[in-house]
């Protein structure tokens, strides 16, 4: 899993996905150029650490809990940074065809990340709170070496120390009772205090959500409805 605890994470991106591009170009006596090309997950903050490319934990399984059990693997050294993939591209003419080397063939932990196509990578940071668990979802269209992967969405769970699933939105909790005056009760955490409490009738596709007027923050009181109705609450 990918790790900051860096205390000021809630300012800004506490990863960021780059392609990172390194020259070497010589005209004399020999014409030779090469250019090494990698691709990275980089952590922002001075505590960021990444996880130690396995073939067993570098990406997570859809719908896998990533929270506080899943262990913070380390790089030797403890480096920010975890690779997803890395090639040379090498001519000996300004008119030569491209010759393309994987700098990653003899590397089997990293071989496991190029054969894949889609990955599920698990992280945390210390945010409002605590420590807050997320995930990022990167896919390509093939597993050729030259082939850099996209990051298709990601997701963190915004209140601290709750696991979310990998590919999947936050579970929310939501604390219901009747009340002694024989109201109902709807509360949930502050960490989600902006979100927007709506219900229908009607569970289906089609369902027309409507927000809850009496609704605050963190609570609704409401009376007991005569049929049923479902809740939900929604992220801005």
């Amino acid at each position: 899993m990918l790790s900051t605890v860096a205390g000021d994470a809630e300012t800004g991106d506490v990863f960021e996905y780059s392609i990172v591009q390194g020259a070497t170009i010589e005209t004399e006596p020999d014409f030779y150029e090469e250019y090494r090309i990698s691709f990275n997950i980089i952590g922002r903050f001075e505590h960021a650490v990444c996880l130690q490319p396995t073939s067993s934990r570098v990406p997570f399984q859809h719908g896998e809990p990533v929270g506080p059990t899943n262990p913070i693997y380390l790089t030797s050294g403890g480096s920010p940074w975890l690779g997803l993939g890395a090639f040379s591209q090498i001519r000996n003419s300004p008119v030569a065809s491209w010759r393309y080397r994987d700098d990653l063939a003899n590397f089997p932990p990293a071989r496991f990340l190029r054969n894949q196509t889609n990955l599920w990578i698990g992280f945390r940071f210390l945010g409002e709170g605590g420590l807050h668990y997320g995930w990022m979802q990167f896919a390509r269209s093939n597993t050729l070496f030259t082939t850099p992967y996209e990051l298709i969405s990601h997701r963190w769970h915004p209140i601290p120390d709750e696991p979310i699933g990998a590919g999947q939105p936050p579970v929310i909790p939501v604390e219901t009772q009747i009340t002694s005056e024989g109201q109902l009760r709807l509360a949930w955490s502050g960490f989600v205090a902006t979100w927007i409490l709506e219900y229908c009738d009607v569970l289906d596709p089609e369902a027309e959500w409507l927000p809850v007027p009496e609704a605050g923050s963190t609570e609704a009181l409401l009376p007991l409805p005569e049929d049923q109705r479902f809740f939900r609450l929604r992220e801005p």
